[in-house]
């Protein structure tokens, strides 16, 4: 609302000149043709905001047609430096330059890239022909450990118990996710329940033990219920954590994962008040790594968790780390499928302790490529190219996936597209083949050929059951540089979900 400035009662009101009015005018168009421009320039270079419509980042980023995630993409990130591993970007689609999609960067040329058991492997560039158990032995294989914060956010992504049911501590429910171990000896009982949860007491190791086997795919992402997990993969990089209220003045915590993926057992020892000797971290009988002079308090409850993830054991009291211990493991080539010799547990030793609010998380497990129906696990990326995935591992098409059409025309015309054309890049769940019989009703040499090319220009290819010279297939997982177009920054839609993106 403008404010109205009237004339005093010896001023003669007049009404402005053309003369006057139109310096306003002129001001009133360079103000909207400036805010045209400076928007313009702020979306092309500094921000701009997108609605996802496809789950293939799910369950980092939800996507859906209707009410898919708003995300916030950072282009000045772009503009200083390049993409770096385990980010997630935003980039125009090689084999159709109309569409965006957004995946996470795993792979940066030059090198080679290596999918095995779920984990990410780089190798010296030319090397994806190579056994990984070779490459592994001459220190030619590393795997890539994701950064802290993505790990931290990667792992909580996917909790195995229902995280509403943490605070019930009765019995029956903290039974039905936990085999609580009995002892030997007669009338001894390590494990009771009362009105703050579990108490353990006992002198030898005893755990509970998480019953259920890890897999790597739900039907659906919000479902944690035992029946709605049926990947065919087991997880070993996992994450167990609970609460703990030690009652004596000495002895141990005890965690214990076991690896399906390399069979090994995966443990530490928190020592407790007074106990001597400082608590450790241990692959099978090997020491790796010690936590220093840290002691757990005895009669104050402490968050602990301790986690398996990218050949690297951590464990973290009250969300800092205070220990950290990585190994390596010989990589395979073929998959160790349906393995569920896994173990996930805590326990104690020589101590009285309380528990509370156990809990297990898994990470995510990247599945192999299957493009053009060929079964892959390794990729030759060139210099300047980029590999991508999603974080909804078997159901994302990404690089593992991508299949570029190359098709001449009998005129001699050549033309590159996706082999699954859209039809309208609004609409990303409507695909269809590339090229497509325009009247599929109509018989072979009634039916008129179209191709979408990766500009987004249909093309007449003629009548006929095959009217073109060559057709020819070709993977295409690799993203250039200059097609890369913003980091995502944050979810900020809806307001439930509003988060930084790691």
């Amino acid at each position: 609302m403008n404010d109205a400035v009237e004339a005093g009662p010896h001023e003669e009101k007049r009404s402005a000149s053309p003369r006057h009015r139109a310096p306003v005018f002129r001001e009133t168009i360079e103000a909207l043709v400036s805010a045209i421009i400076f928007a313009l320039l702020v979306k092309q270079f500094v921000g701009e905001a997108y609605k996802v419509p496809t789950g293939s980042m799910e369950p980092t980023i939800h996507g859906s047609e209707v009410d898919g995630d708003r995300i916030l993409v950072d282009k000045i990130t772009g503009l200083l430096r390049d993409p770096r591993r385990f980010e997630v970007w935003v980039f125009r689609y090689p084999n159709d330059l109309r569409v965006n999609y957004i995946k996470r960067v795993i792979g940066i040329g030059p090198e080679s890239l290596f999918i095995i058991d779920g984990d990410i492997w780089t190798g010296p560039p030319n090397t994806a022909g190579e056994r990984p158990e070779k490459l592994f032995a001459e220190n030619r294989l590393t795997i890539a450990r994701k950064p802290d914060a993505v790990r931290e956010a990667m792992l909580h992504r996917y909790p195995q118990i229902d995280p509403e049911t943490l605070d019930r501590i009765d019995e029956e429910t903290l039974r039905s996710s936990w085999h609580f171990e009995t002892s030997p000896l007669p009338d001894h009982h390590p494990w009771t329940f009362d009105d703050e949860g579990v108490r353990g007491a006992s002198k030898r190791p005893t755990f509970a033990i998480f019953r259920e086997t890890v897999r790597d795919q739900r039907d659906k992402f919000e479902d944690l219920s035992p029946n709605n997990v049926w990947g065919e993969y087991v997880v070993g990089d996992v994450q167990v954590e609970v609460e703990t209220k030690p009652t004596s003045r000495n002895g141990f915590i005890l965690f214990e994962i076991i690896d399906p993926q390399h069979g090994g057992r995966l443990r530490a020892r928190v020592p407790i008040g007074d106990e001597p000797g400082s608590g450790v971290l241990l692959r099978d009988e090997e020491q790796l790594g010690d936590l220093g002079d840290f002691h757990l308090s005895p009669d104050t409850w402490t968050h602990l968790a301790f986690s398996n993830v990218d050949d690297e054991i951590l464990l973290e009291i009250d969300g800092d780390i205070v220990g950290r211990a990585p190994y390596r493991h010989m990589p395979r080539a073929t998959s160790n499928r349906f393995n569920d010799q896994q173990k996930i547990a805590f326990g104690l030793e020589n101590a009285v302790a309380r528990f509370r609010r156990p809990q297990v998380y898994r990470d995510i497990y990247y599945r192999r490529g299957n493009c053009s129906g060929m079964r892959r696990f390794s990729w030759d990326i060139p210099e300047g190219a980029y590999f991508f995935l999603g974080d909804n591992s078997p159901s994302s098409k990404d690089s593992r996936e991508w299949v570029r059409m190359e098709i001449e025309t009998l005129g001699g015309e050549v033309y590159e597209g996706d082999a699954e054309a859209i039809p309208n890049p609004e609409d990303l769940s409507v695909r269809i083949d590339n090229p497509w019989r325009e009247d599929q009703l109509g018989d072979d040499a009634s039916s008129r050929w179209r191709f979408l090319d990766r500009f987004g220009n249909i093309h007449d290819l003629g009548l006929g059951a095959r009217p073109w010279k060559r057709l020819n297939r070709t993977c295409s997982p690799f993203v250039p540089r200059d097609l890369i177009l913003g980091r995502a920054l944050v979810v900020f839609l809806p307001w439930d979900r509003m988060a930084f993106i790691r």
